[in-house]
Parts: structure tokens; C-alpha cells; sequence
């Protein structure tokens, strides 16, 4: 299983957010960066299997809160639908 390490600690809004996910996932360029695009790169794009290890989320959510909550919600969602997608949050 290919693991991602994703590290948000430098994220200030996101828009950020958004484009180092769609970078560190390898998402086309036509990613709409919103929840609904997300969950569709995630099912339709993403090259399974992997997991997605999310670094300093606590500190993304301080300065992003609900935004930021939505994002990980839809990535639970995808994981919980998804084998081949395991999510850790750190």
C-alpha cells in the first residue's frame, strides 16, 4: 500500500487546503477544489491503494475550523466506502 504523508501545518486557507491535497494526490488539473470535487477525485482518480497520513490537522482546524472539518469528514466518508483508502489522522 503506497503511503502519503500530508503535512497541513503551513495551510492558511482552503484554497491551500484544497491544491497540496490535489498535489500530493496527483488529482488533475480540472480538480474543482470543493468537497464535492474531492469526493469525485477520490473515488475516480485516486490510484488505490493508499493511505493518507494527515500531519498537524489540529493545527489546520485552528485557523480553518468547519472548512477544514468538512474536508476530513468527506476523506472519513471515502474511507469508510473505500477498502483501499485508509485515512490517519495525526
Amino acid at each position: 500500500m503506497k503511503e502519503v504523508i500530508f503535512d497541513s501545518a503551513k495551510i492558511e486557507t482552503v484554497d491551500e487546503l484544497h491544491t497540496a491535497i490535489a498535489k500530493i494526490l496527483k488529482f488533475p488539473a480540472h480538480y474543482g477544489k470543493n468537497l464535492d470535487a474531492l469526493y469525485d477525485c477520490l473515488s475516480g482518480e485516486l490510484k488505490l491503494p493508499v493511505r493518507f497520513v494527515w500531519k498537524n490537522y489540529s493545527i489546520t482546524e485552528s485557523r480553518l475550523g468547519n472548512d477544514v472539518e468538512a474536508v476530513l469528514q468527506t476523506m472519513i466518508d471515502f474511507s469508510s466506502e473505500e477498502d483501499g483508502f485508509a485515512l490517519v489522522v495525526l
